[in-house]
Protein backbone atom coordinates (compact mmCIF):
# COMPACT_ATOMS: atom_id res chain seq x y z
CA UNK A 1 0.00 0.00 0.00
CA UNK A 2 2.86 2.40 0.77
CA UNK A 3 4.22 1.88 -2.73
CA UNK A 4 0.94 3.07 -4.23
CA UNK A 5 1.00 6.30 -2.22
CA UNK A 6 4.65 6.98 -3.01
CA UNK A 7 3.92 6.51 -6.70
CA UNK A 8 0.89 8.79 -6.47
CA UNK A 9 3.05 11.41 -4.72
CA UNK A 10 5.63 11.08 -7.50
CA UNK A 11 2.92 11.59 -10.12
CA UNK A 12 1.56 14.62 -8.23
CA UNK A 13 4.99 16.25 -8.16
CA UNK A 14 5.21 16.37 -11.95
CA UNK A 15 2.47 19.00 -12.56
CA UNK A 16 3.46 20.76 -9.33
CA UNK A 17 7.03 21.12 -10.54
CA UNK A 18 5.85 22.35 -13.94
CA UNK A 19 3.58 25.00 -12.39
CA UNK A 20 6.31 26.13 -9.99
CA UNK A 21 8.76 26.31 -12.90
CA UNK A 22 6.39 28.50 -14.89
CA UNK A 23 5.71 30.76 -11.90
CA UNK A 24 9.46 31.12 -11.35
CA UNK A 25 9.97 31.91 -15.02
CA UNK A 26 7.52 34.80 -14.82
CA UNK A 27 8.30 36.13 -11.32
CA UNK A 28 11.99 35.23 -10.81
CA UNK A 29 11.19 34.60 -7.15
CA UNK A 30 13.94 32.80 -5.25
CA UNK A 31 11.35 31.22 -2.94
CA UNK A 32 9.51 29.69 -5.88
CA UNK A 33 12.77 28.44 -7.36
CA UNK A 34 13.73 26.76 -4.08
CA UNK A 35 10.26 25.26 -3.73
CA UNK A 36 10.52 23.75 -7.20
CA UNK A 37 13.97 22.37 -6.38
CA UNK A 38 12.60 20.76 -3.23
CA UNK A 39 9.67 19.28 -5.15
CA UNK A 40 12.00 17.75 -7.74
CA UNK A 41 14.30 16.38 -5.05
CA UNK A 42 11.41 14.89 -3.08
CA UNK A 43 10.06 13.28 -6.25
CA UNK A 44 13.36 11.53 -6.78
CA UNK A 45 13.46 10.48 -3.15
CA UNK A 46 9.91 9.11 -3.42
CA UNK A 47 10.80 7.13 -6.51
CA UNK A 48 13.96 5.61 -5.03
CA UNK A 49 12.26 3.15 -2.60
CA UNK A 50 9.92 2.04 -5.36
CA UNK A 51 12.86 1.32 -7.61
CA UNK A 52 14.67 -0.55 -4.82
CA UNK A 53 11.60 -2.69 -4.17
CA UNK A 54 11.37 -3.52 -7.88
CA UNK A 55 15.11 -4.26 -8.01
CA UNK A 56 14.73 -6.85 -5.26
CA UNK A 57 12.47 -8.79 -7.63
CA UNK A 58 14.50 -8.19 -10.78
CA UNK A 59 18.28 -7.70 -10.33
CA UNK A 60 18.57 -6.11 -13.79
CA UNK A 61 16.98 -2.94 -12.38
CA UNK A 62 19.90 -2.27 -10.01
CA UNK A 63 21.62 -0.16 -12.66
CA UNK A 64 18.58 2.14 -12.82
CA UNK A 65 18.50 2.29 -9.02
CA UNK A 66 22.17 3.28 -8.93
CA UNK A 67 21.65 5.97 -11.58
CA UNK A 68 18.62 7.38 -9.77
CA UNK A 69 20.52 7.42 -6.46
CA UNK A 70 23.43 9.28 -8.08
CA UNK A 71 21.01 11.80 -9.63
CA UNK A 72 19.24 12.40 -6.30
CA UNK A 73 22.52 12.84 -4.40
CA UNK A 74 23.98 15.03 -7.14
CA UNK A 75 20.88 17.21 -7.25
CA UNK A 76 20.93 17.57 -3.45
CA UNK A 77 24.59 18.66 -3.56
CA UNK A 78 23.81 21.11 -6.35
CA UNK A 79 20.91 22.61 -4.39
CA UNK A 80 22.93 22.99 -1.20
CA UNK A 81 25.83 24.63 -3.06
CA UNK A 82 23.41 26.95 -4.84
CA UNK A 83 21.73 27.95 -1.59
CA UNK A 84 25.09 28.58 0.10
CA UNK A 85 26.35 30.70 -2.78
CA UNK A 86 23.19 32.87 -2.71
CA UNK A 87 23.45 33.50 1.03
CA UNK A 88 24.46 37.07 1.85
CA UNK A 89 27.83 37.46 3.56
CA UNK A 90 27.91 38.39 7.23
CA UNK A 91 30.90 40.77 6.91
Amino acid sequence: MWAFWLFMYFLATIPTMLVLGLVYRFTRSIRVQRASEIVVLSAGMALLPLMIERALDKPVVWLAVAVLAVVVVGWAIFIVRNWNSNRPSMT
